[in-house]
């Protein structure tokens, strides 16, 4: 099963002001099929909050709009670290208390992975949690889906039938017009070094210097 709602939790949006979950969708999940294996993809979060951004964004979008938002997400996240658990801050309504207009599209605290990540290793074993990096996939697609389908159980596929999947289009992809409009330095930095603890904690947790994204500026 691939997850694309690792972040999400039951109940999040009755959360009150400073609420951790107590359940995680993944537990519901594991409790009806407790023999189930996820599959994560994480992307530099920098990269993917962009990406989001030019891709969700309805109407007309810019760099510079983008930074402004970022500028207004980190203060709002500063202020709710101040007086509530990071948990609180990233699952709940905290961090948007503020009424900044900011959509749920402009997902900035799902790229502080060690938080979810960390909580569904709790409930997983390490034969039903596979994490890759998006990266990885597009640089090496065959190697990525070769440790997938091993990870799955999957026979091993002929190199006709993996040319036929790596070679299957893209979902999702942003617009040609949208992939023109490149992030602000100034805004990539902020991005940067404010994910960059974060990253270091993810590293540490899953022991894999990759995840720091120093590869990828």
């Amino acid at each position: 099963m691939f997850v694309p709602m690792m972040y999400s939790s039951t109940g999040s949006t009755n959360l009150q002001l400073g609420e951790e979950p107590r359940f995680l969708t993944g537990h519901f999940i594991r409790a009806i099929t407790p023999t189930a294996k996820f599959i994560v993809s994480l992307r530099n979060p920098t990269e993917r909050l962009y990406s989001g951004y030019m891709y969700f964004q309805a109407g007309a979008k810019s760099p510079q709009e983008f930074h402004h938002l970022v500028v207004q997400a980190i203060r709002q996240h500063r202020e709710c670290m101040a007086n509530y658990t990071i948990r609180a801050c990233v699952y709940g309504k905290s961090f948007q208390s503020n009424n900044v207009p900011m959509g749920e599209w402009f997902r900035f605290w799902i790229g502080i992975y060690h938080v979810y990540i960390s909580d569904w290793l709790k409930f997983t074993t390490p034969d039903q949690l596979l994490i890759i990096r998006t990266e990885d996939t597009f640089k090496d697609p065959k190697g990525v889906m070769a440790n997938v389908f091993r990870f799955l159980g999957i026979r091993e596929l002929s190199d006709e039938e993996m040319k036929n999947i790596v070679n299957l289009p893209h979902e999702n992809a942003r617009k040609s017009e949208a992939k023109k409009q490149h992030m602000l330095p100034q805004t990539k930095r902020i991005l940067s070094d404010f994910y960059h603890p974060h990253n270091r904690l993810l590293a540490k947790l899953l022991k894999d210097d990759k995840y720091l994204w120093e590869d990828h500026h």
